[in-house]
């Protein structure tokens, strides 16, 4: 999502009852935001997770680069 000179790169993920912290991992690990790096004012990595079982967020991690 580019927004007011801001990127905001989003990974979702389904897990099947406790927070595994990957969503984030992976926005690190293919490094999703390099071409917008020197672009734009800011950009956030946001790793947001979801329970199977709970139907419910239950990690939600984010950072700037």
């Amino acid at each position: 999502i580019i927004y007011n000179n801001k990127v905001y790169i989003i990974e979702f993920k389904v897990v099947e009852d406790q927070p595994e912290k990957t969503a984030l991992k992976q926005i690190e690990e293919k490094k999703y935001y390099e071409k917008y790096l020197g672009r734009f004012e800011e950009v956030y990595l946001i790793g947001i997770e979801f329970s199977k079982k709970d139907r419910n967020i239950v990690d939600f991690q984010w950072k700037v680069v």
